[in-house]
């Protein structure tokens, strides 16, 4: 119980305050112009409403967004069904994804064979999050056999608020599952920041074979953290280069 507690009330707090995105799921945002088109994806605990910045940027290129929306408190399994789903139906060859969404978007590419020509992981969290130390608990639990106990009382507690906030934990089966299904691939830009401080630590999101951009290698006195990489400039110049 101790160690579902913990998981819970640690992990929801260091989402810095970031809103849980209450959207329905499987809705997919059109802007109307008839440029080429760019999904967008947002973060776990988030809906679409919190890719405006980087929507407006791409937009501005003569670019046609579309954001996809999914229940930003589901299980990121779930969350890539609905995504791969959407995806599909697009038939879009760029994908930009913000945070726990780039693993959504890798893993529906895993599930469905899809495969768009780019996806631009900003703020990624390819290995997990180990805030508050919550990944090294976990394998100290599975260490010790108890992990699966563990596991049923913070299906109880957790996933009513943000299941998917267990999936991005350093070592989660989830993750696992992303992994052996190969996270790197050809198109694969990895957009990155040193002041992240969610994504613990921030070279989780560095995947050797990708394109890794990091914020401070362009300015090195630049403090821009996780949920503000949506609307930082430095963000939307480097993305809007990948594209």
């Amino acid at each position: 119980m101790k160690r579902a507690l913990v998981l819970v009330g640690s992990l929801l707090c260091g989402l810095l305050g970031g809103p849980l995105g209450l959207s329905a799921p499987g809705r997919a945002t059109a802007t109307g112009c008839a440029g080429q088109a760019v999904a967008l994806v947002h973060d776990l605990a988030l809906d679409g409403s919190s890719l405006a910045g980087l929507d407006a940027a791409i937009a501005a290129s003569g670019r046609c967004p579309r954001i996809l929306e999914y229940d930003g408190r589901a299980a990121l399994e779930e969350s890539a069904s609905v995504i791969g789903a959407q995806l599909a139906a697009l038939g879009a060859n760029e994908v930009v994804a913000f945070g726990a969404g780039s693993l959504v978007v890798r893993r529906a590419e895993q599930l469905r064979a899809l495969h768009v020509t780019r996806l631009i992981a900003v703020g990624a969290l390819w290995r997990g999050t180990n805030l508050a130390q919550l990944g090294t608990l976990d394998q100290l639990s599975r260490d010790a056999g108890s992990y699966d106990t563990g596991l049923q009382l913070e299906h109880l507690l957790l996933d009513p608020a943000c299941a998917g906030c267990r999936d991005v934990i350093a070592g989660s089966d989830f993750l696992r599952r992303l992994t052996a299904g190969g996270i790197a691939r050809p198109g694969l830009v990895d957009v990155l920041t040193r002041t992240d401080v969610l994504v613990d630590p921030w070279t989780s999101g560095w995947v050797s074979g990708a394109t890794n951009l990091v914020v401070q290698d362009v300015e090195p006195s630049r403090i821009v953290t996780h949920y503000e990489l949506p609307d930082d400039a430095v963000i939307q110049r480097l993305v809007l280069g990948r594209l």
